[in-house]
């Protein structure tokens, strides 16, 4: 079986890395009681775009402030638990992903609901590291297909045309410390070699997908750049399906050269 299968439960880094514990002290919870005008209040004053609704002690479901703004009641406002999306915290996280398209979601664990997820959620670490990872595993997977099928005359042609890039190759052989010569190609350098000297990818949209990772790699490296774009999490849920689609479809590429003996 390949290295690189078919893993889509893979990600060390769950739903409940990611939740807001509902018991937590900075949870603003809107009381199905509550005036809609004070939870608003309640809710602007913490930047809050949802909030869990609770009957006493219970929670019975979530409430956006569009639709407190809307309505009359909470209660008339309010998505109820049985229409709410609820996963288990151990869930991985692209299993969060493909849930959050409603823009919330309750974890559970052991017998209860324990926390909840909002698409604002997917701005800490973990779901950011989620993503590191996978398009890490893309960059070592193009450099291993390239350093093994791209004359290496090409892969050095693309690091002369950068100057860090060979200052560092230049530093490191001077050294004598030097490792291959894919290793100090960006990532652009590496897609490019490996479109045409490995794999052309007819499929379009795999070779969008390709494109996107290398955008990606931008906002996954620096918590500065937001990783939600205007599409929202659905645009994360789908990158995640496509680029696991693409580590996929690389592994195999991988088992080929090993098979053919093209890789020691």
């Amino acid at each position: 079986m390949s290295a690189y299968a078919d893993r889509y439960d893979d990600s060390p880094f769950t739903a409940g890395q990611i939740d807001t514990p509902l018991a937590g002290r900075e949870v603003v919870a809107a009381g199905i009681e509550d005036d809609p005008s004070l939870v608003l209040a309640r809710l602007a004053n913490g930047e809050y775009d949802q909030a869990p609704v609770t009957r006493g002690e219970r929670t019975i479901g979530w409430v956006r402030t569009t639709d407190l703004e809307a309505g009359s009641t909470v209660e008339s406002a309010m998505t109820p638990l049985s229409e709410t999306r609820i996963v288990a915290a151990s869930a991985p996280m692209s299993q969060v992903l493909s849930l959050l398209d409603e823009g919330f979601v309750f974890t559970v664990r052991g017998e209860g609901l324990s926390g909840f997820i909002t698409p604002s959620d997917l701005e800490r670490h973990a779901a950011r590291a989620h993503f590191y990872l996978l398009v890490a595993e893309i960059e070592m997977q193009l450099s291993s297909l390239v350093h093994h099928q791209a004359p290496e005359s090409a892969i050095i042609a693309k690091i002369e045309r950068r100057t860090e890039s060979q200052e560092r190759w230049e530093a490191a052989k001077a050294a004598n410390r030097d490792s291959r010569p894919v290793e100090y190609l960006y990532l652009s350098d590496l897609k490019r070699l490996f479109l045409r000297h490995v794999d052309s990818l007819p499929d379009h949209a795999a070779r969008e997908t390709l494109d996107d990772v290398v955008k990606l790699r931008t906002h996954v490296m620096h918590p500065t750049k937001p990783m939600l774009g205007e599409s929202g999490p659905s645009e994360l849920a789908r990158l995640d399906l496509e680029i696991r689609a693409l580590r996929d479809h690389l592994g195999t590429l991988i088992s080929e050269q090993v098979s053919t003996n093209l890789v020691p």
